[in-house]
């Protein structure tokens, strides 16, 4: 897709109301003939507006599993929160040599890039570990999240005792403090997670995404792009004066073909890696990549793969460590997200050293303080810029939206 075909679909999808859904068809072919397979998959087009049904049987993941009953439930949902607690996992069962738990994630558990699809598949024995502490050799599986689905397993009185420290562990460890900008997404997880299917969060990681992004755009185009925000976002307040709307709003409305495109990629790339282990897969995305998918739905080879989609390109030439910061930092604002604070994040400056060992204690303050810097600079210049209304700033949601992400 080109840049005048992502923002007619990025305006489109932010005037959708309702979930859509279709079945998406056989892929392309390298000579242009349908790429014919077995697996059924049901994509389903999620807007941001909250969703509201008169009974369950209105609710689109609802008549999807009555219909298809899908093995996979692929939802648009960052992982990173669960991988971390994941690999944490992995790693004190490697230090014990236990053999149950995948070795391959013995590594960062902050490393961006999922090894295979089924590195983020929710495991609710690693839930069970997590919130309770425990190794799974310790676990009472009669009472576990395992087997809370599962009725003929587990005691009727066991079930409900189970239900609210559930929701509380996927709130925990799985949802994290980064909720989707997808309001049916976000209550969708939880139903999904603590029904019988598998649930894939198939999001791209957004330090991922952050660190393509970086590698990709130099820094002079970073900061047009920054004005031309902030222009289009004072134009908005100055017709507008009472309808709240983000930074990020505006990125994605005007720069979809940046922004979206390698989320889009590494959406498509993830579902082809995972379609094939399931006979049918249901798949829940936010709106503006409902399209954008259907059009990379291209079989192999000519399709996007995994590694293609995951591959952080080599810094651009010449640029100094202090442009990268500055970068990131602007990135920060215009998505209006805090990627290098997460509390699961051991190196806060990957795009400048692999491993934060890497770096010298000396180093890490001067580029937490340059970072710093550099967001108090274009926070003052927007600020300066931006006619808000003053009532504006003072309501909760009005604040929210243009809450400052600070370093």
């Amino acid at each position: 897709m080109n840049r005048d075909e992502y923002r007619e679909n990025q305006r489109l999808a932010v005037l959708t109301k309702v979930v859509d859904h279709l079945e998406m068809p056989d892929m392309l072919a390298p000579d242009g003939g349908p790429l014919k397979r077995e697996e059924t998959v049901v994509l389903h087009s999620v807007p941001e507006l909250p969703q509201h049904f008169a009974s369950r049987e209105f609710d689109p993941h609802f008549i999807t599993m009555q219909e298809y009953k899908p093995e996979i439930i692929f939802i648009q949902y960052n992982p990173m929160t669960y991988l971390a607690r994941q690999r944490y996992v992995t790693h004190q069962l490697a230090m014990r040599e236990v053999d149950e738990f995948n070795k391959k994630a013995m590594y960062a558990i902050d490393n961006p890039t999922p090894l295979t699809w089924d590195e983020c598949i929710v495991n609710l024995v690693t839930l069970d570990m997590v919130r309770l502490n425990k190794t799974n050799d310790q676990l009472d599986l009669s009472k576990s999240l395992a087997t809370y689905s599962y009725s003929t397993i587990q005691a009727h009185e066991d079930h409900l005792k189970l239900t609210e420290p559930f929701v509380k562990a996927i709130t925990d460890h799985v949802v994290g403090k980064e909720l989707s900008r997808y309001h049916y997404i976000n209550n969708l997880i939880y139903t999904a997670i603590m029904g019988k299917s598998k649930v894939l969060l198939g999001d791209m990681p957004e330090q991922l995404l952050r660190l393509q992004l970086g590698n990709n755009l130099p820094l002079d185009t970073v900061k047009d792009i920054f004005t031309f925000v902030v222009e289009k976002l004072n134009f908005h307040y100055a017709q507008n004066p009472t309808l709240p709307l983000s930074m990020e709003d505006i990125s994605l409305l005007y720069f979809p073909h940046i922004f979206h495109l390698p989320r889009d990629l590494y959406l498509t790339a993830m579902l082809k890696e995972a379609m094939p282990a399931a006979t049918t897969t249901s798949v829940f995305v936010g709106a503006p990549h409902f399209v954008p998918i259907q059009r990379y739905w291209v079989g192999p080879p000519a399709g996007v793969n995994y590694t293609q989609a995951t591959h952080i390109p080599p810094p651009i030439p010449h640029e100094t460590v202090e442009m990268q910061v500055e970068k990131q930092a602007l990135f920060d604002l215009l998505l209006d997200t805090k990627v290098w604070a997460q509390h699961y994040i051991t190196n806060p400056f990957p795009y400048v050293a692999e491993s934060i060992a890497d770096l010298k204690p000396g180093d890490v303050k001067y580029l937490a303080g340059h970072f710093k810097k550099m967001t108090m600079k274009y926070v003052k210049m927007r600020d300066e810029k931006l006619l808000v209304p003053p009532a504006l700033l003072k309501s909760g949601e009005g604040a929210k939206k243009l809450e400052v992400a600070q370093p």
